[in-house]
């Protein structure tokens, strides 16, 4: 696969996903004894590419790892990010296990569904109107 084909790919599913769940906790890199953090580059593009894609805050969900300090991830991070533990990663008891908080949203996601198709179709029936688009 090209990156071409990559980036249209990302693209698509960023198109067609109704959520989409980023780990954006950096990675700690030392070179001749000075240490900073670095971010995943893909994950910041993906995460631009979200962001410039409304309604990108109903779609996007962003963890970081707790034993992360805040104050090393992106400004933009921090508004939405949720952290989880590495040591609970699957901890089915533990709410603030990654599993429980992402079954969690995908739980709250469900019970939205139904108000959500009713809007959007809604918004259909109003742009048919404006538009003079009938139904077969």
């Amino acid at each position: 696969m090209n990156e071409r084909d990559r980036l249209q790919r990302m693209l698509d599913l960023v198109r067609t996903s109704d959520m989409v769940f980023m780990d954006v906790t950096p990675t700690k890199v030392s070179d001749n004894g000075t240490e900073w953090f670095v971010t995943n580059p893909g994950v910041l593009i993906e995460y631009g590419v979200l962001v410039s894609n409304p309604p990108y805050r109903e779609k996007l969900r962003v963890f970081c790892e707790d034993s992360v300090s805040r104050n090393v991830l992106h400004p933009y991070f921090l508004m939405t990010v949720h952290s989880f533990s590495v040591k609970n990663l699957l901890d089915e008891k533990d709410p603030k296990s990654l599993r429980n908080q992402v079954r969690t949203i995908i739980e709250n996601y469900k019970e939205k569904l139904p108000e959500i198709a009713r809007t959007r179709a809604e918004e259909i029936e109003v742009l048919k109107r404006v538009t003079g688009i009938k139904k077969d």
